[in-house]
């Protein structure tokens, strides 16, 4: 390695064009190769901002697909709940079905009770009339020609 060097150094003595030449061409291979390693470097840095921003990205989306989940939640429990008064509402509609027969058919037996309370109301209004009126009515009875015929 030691003879190479010399004979490295020996050349560029002789031959000044041919070694700036590949002085030259190492340099822009150097230049190559920095060129790389700063485009390695931004593309390490970009990958790196880049998992952050896709981190960032994931838990910004996250919150939007929890709310969609609850928007969809909810409108199934509001779809449950319509299900739900829906099913109140017939039930509900029987139960008044029920009482109001019910009510008719106490109504229809308490008819003739009904009718006997009436009768005897009529009897005592008729009664109380008859003695309010009493003198009118025997007058009116007495100057009959039946009545007249019978006493």
């Amino acid at each position: 390695l030691a003879d190479m060097g010399q004979t490295f150094a020996r050349w560029m003595q002789l031959f000044p064009n041919i070694a700036r030449v590949i002085g030259y061409a190492a340099m822009a291979l150097l230049g190559f190769a920095a060129a790389g390693a700063i485009a390695n470097i931004v593309l390490g840095v970009s990958k790196l901002i880049k998992l952050g921003a896709i981190a960032l990205w994931k838990t910004l989306t996250s919150v939007t697909k929890i709310y969609t989940a609850t928007v969809w939640i909810a409108s199934k429990a509001v779809a449950a709940w319509n299900l739900t008064l829906k099913f109140l509402r017939g039930t509900l509609l029987a139960v008044r079905m029920a009482a109001i027969m019910a009510g008719i058919g106490i109504n229809l037996m308490s008819w003739p009770v009904l009718l006997v309370i009436g009768a005897i109301g009529l009897l005592a209004a008729g009664c109380y009339l008859l003695i309010k009126h009493w003198d009118d009515v025997q007058a009116a009875v007495m100057n009959t020609a039946a009545f007249t015929a019978v006493a």
